[in-house]
């Protein structure tokens, strides 16, 4: 209860686990290799992923994002621009959206699913110290909403995999 990590209801994500991260957005624990949880800017400015010095989004005239790298399970990890017809790369480029969306929620009474929860097993309040986002629980995923599975990927066709792959993207808002 109270939001524990990895107690199988309140799963904290890396805004909460990790907050120290180098002004690339990545950062190297003692025990691994230097990586990310966030949207790699650094990176994506060196591979001209449409983005401005600043790390604001250029406008007009998107290219495909590169590959940025790869998943555990081979598939690679593209920024967030892709075609807007996964399997035409002669479509329009777009910002590539998520289907996860944040829950509108003061209180963490239920899952994302709706299972309504025993008071034991409440997270903490919405808060300052608390906001929403700070638990995995605190999105859900609606189907058809955004253009990626729940794994944030998709099958597509792309300049490195003209016949399609499954590959997953980095989403990133409006703002970046």
């Amino acid at each position: 209860g109270q939001g524990g990590v990895g107690d199988s209801i309140w799963n904290r994500t890396t805004l909460a686990e990790e907050p120290a991260f180098d002004e690339a957005g990545g950062h190297q624990p003692e025990s691994g290799e230097y990586h990310h949880h966030r949207n790699p800017v650094a990176l994506r400015l060196q591979l001209n992923d449409n983005i401005n010095a600043d790390g604001t989004e250029k406008q007009g005239n998107w290219t495909h994002s590169p590959i940025l790298g790869w998943a555990f399970d081979g598939f690679p990890i593209y920024g967030p621009y892709g075609y807007a017809d996964a399997n035409n790369p002669k479509s329009s480029i777009k910002r590539i959206q998520s289907s996860y969306q944040s829950r509108n929620i003061r209180q963490r009474r239920t899952l994302p699913d709706g299972t309504q929860l025993s008071p034991e097993q409440y997270g903490p309040d919405v808060s300052e110290d608390y906001p929403v986002g700070w638990y995995v629980e605190d999105h859900e995923f609606i189907t058809g909403s955004g253009d990626l599975d729940q794994h944030n990927g998709r099958f597509c066709k792309t300049t490195q995999y003209p016949n399609g792959t499954y590959a997953y993207f980095i989403t990133i808002d409006v703002d970046g």
